[in-house]
């Protein structure tokens, strides 16, 4: 595929990293078989699979868990970018990720959560989050 895995570790949880170029993702992973993906980011030359080959190199590698990740809110009308947002979505939606109607906030972002094999375990997500080494990162979630 030509994406090169690379595999670092933090306190808790380990983070799985994955990068060619510009292109790649972050995902922090829990023994509560959730999969967090923090950040996923495809050059705008080389869209067209890159990143559904993230996606699947993340499943293959954590086939158990839950993969979790949150993205700009769609239904926000003051954002300046209403139709990437749009396509976002059915990015992830065709990639077998599913809208929880839950939000997320976090330095000064309001996010959504989509996530593999619904329904959200919030509760265990919750605990992930609560375990990062990160004193700063104070997320708040909320329905949508």
């Amino acid at each position: 595929s030509g994406i090169s895995r690379h595999r670092f570790k933090i306190r808790l949880p380990d983070v799985c990293g994955l990068r060619q170029g510009r292109n790649g993702g972050l995902c922090s992973h829990s023994a509560l078989k959730l999969a967090f993906l923090w950040f996923l980011a495809v050059d705008s030359e080389r869209r067209g699979g890159y990143g559904s080959k993230i996606l699947d190199l993340l499943k293959a590698k954590f086939p158990d868990c839950q993969l979790v990740l949150d993205m700009e809110q769609v239904a926000d009308t003051s954002a300046g970018n209403p139709e990437q947002r749009r396509r976002r979505l059915k990015f992830y939606e065709r990639n077998g990720f599913h809208r929880t109607m839950v939000g997320i906030s976090y330095f000064g972002m309001n996010l959504e959560i989509m996530v593999t094999d619904p329904p959200f375990r919030m509760e265990d997500f919750e605990a992930m989050l609560r375990k990062l080494p990160a004193s700063d990162f104070k997320p708040v979630m909320y329905p949508l």
